[in-house]
């Protein structure tokens, strides 16, 4: 049945629901009494009577719950009953009445502009009630939107302000955004303490990320004494649990002989796992192996090809290591364009002798070649000169 039809009977059935209602029960019946009634019918799938108690609690009550429910139904139904206008009526009567979660919702619906056409003013209004009225999601989301700069500049110093509130709401997400802002000084001042203190937080409430910046913390002693014991332990934790990023590290740790006696053949093995996860970094030490032969046979070419998969996501090194391939034709076809190229987009990312090679091939290359290289320079800057974090 059309939830359409459902309204239809509801406005014929309200007088007799509520006198059934009345008869039943020997105290006054409150608007959050037929709230609880319907969620219970709700949950048992019937959406009848639901429909049947919310509907009039919501127009006449004026009861935000049963108006947020509401919302949620028309939202949420599936095909012809679908109506987001509706859902959207709903929603902001129950988000005039301070709702929180209403205001949440159509924050998002504005801002994701999948189901309403996307309007970020009017996205930013309910995102700001909504996180004022301590809703966690919403705190987070907003921080986002402020920090990322993509719809809106950016404001770095709102995004932290935001993180907090969520951060001290117990969002794991928001407390490793924070750490992050802290330790690599992302618009606010770097403080590696605080940075610490959140990573441990959203660590201990198995936030993935977080525990491998921990790790990460003590591999370097970034703010605390360096213990390579908890390091390793971590990123064999994560590592057995798929992360790539762990089984990097343990990659490093294997061919580095940290906490583990040096062993290229097994820290070959831990990059391969997570290179065939695309991870960046792991992509490049598997291509340094290849290319040097340490763990495996000597293959410039499948050297090569990860150092181009890597420097194609922003890793500087491989930049560097893939415009030397293309100076010297070890693994790939030379190209002295393609080579400055290279070098230029490695330079822009402060690689030490990036800048000294290009300018060094730049002298011995005909006119036309020049134009060329300073063409893909320009373009490779663009679109490679990003290092990922």
């Amino acid at each position: 049945m059309r939830l359409s039809s459902f309204i239809l009977l509801v406005v014929i059935s309200i007088s007799p629901w509520h006198s059934v209602f009345a008869k039943d029960s020997k105290k006054e019946v409150t608007p959050d009494d037929l709230y609880k009634t319907a969620l219970i019918a709700f949950e048992k799938k019937d959406l009848l009577t639901a429909v049947m108690i919310w509907l009039p609690n919501a127009y006449q009550k004026n009861h935000a719950d049963s108006q947020f429910m509401l919302g949620n139904l028309f939202l949420n139904e599936k095909a012809e009953r679908r109506n987001v206008d509706q859902a959207i009526f709903w929603y902001k009567r129950a988000a005039s009445q301070d709702h929180a979660e209403s205001q949440s919702i159509l924050g998002h619906l504005y801002y994701d502009g999948k189901s309403v056409t996307k309007n970020i003013k009017e996205s930013l209004k309910w995102l700001i009630k909504a996180a004022r009225n301590d809703h966690v999601e919403s705190q987070y989301t907003l921080a986002s939107i402020y920090l990322s700069g993509t719809d809106i500049k950016s404001n770095p110093k709102k995004a932290a302000y935001w993180f907090n509130k969520a951060a001290d709401n117990n969002h794991t997400e928001a407390q490793n955004a924070l750490a992050e802002m802290y330790m690599y000084a992302k618009g606010i001042y770097k403080d590696e303490k605080k940075a610490f203190a959140l990573y441990t937080k959203a660590a201990a409430n198995n936030h993935t990320n977080a525990q491998i910046n921990l790790a990460r913390i003590y591999l370097h002693g970034l703010g605390q004494p360096k213990d390579t014991k908890k390091a390793f332990e971590l990123f064999q934790l994560l590592a057995k649990k798929g992360n790539a990023d762990a089984q990097n590290y343990l990659g490093d740790c294997h061919r580095d002989g940290i906490e583990a006696k040096k062993d290229i053949k097994l820290a070959f093995k831990f990059y391969q796992q997570a290179a065939n996860q695309n991870n960046t970094n792991a992509q490049y030490s598997l291509g340094k192996l290849y290319v040097n032969g340490y763990g495996v046979k000597k293959d410039y070419q499948k050297g090569v090809s990860l150092f181009q998969k890597a420097a194609k996501k922003g890793h500087k090194n491989a930049q560097m290591d893939l415009g030397v391939a293309y100076f010297t034709g070890k693994g790939i076809i030379p190209d002295t364009a393609l080579a400055y190229a290279w070098f230029h987009t490695a330079a822009s990312q402060g690689v030490d002798n990036a800048y000294k090679n290009k300018s060094v091939i730049y002298e011995k290359m005909l006119e036309e070649d020049k134009k060329r290289a300073v063409l893909l320079a320009t373009e490779f800057v663009k679109k490679y000169g990003q290092q990922n974090p």
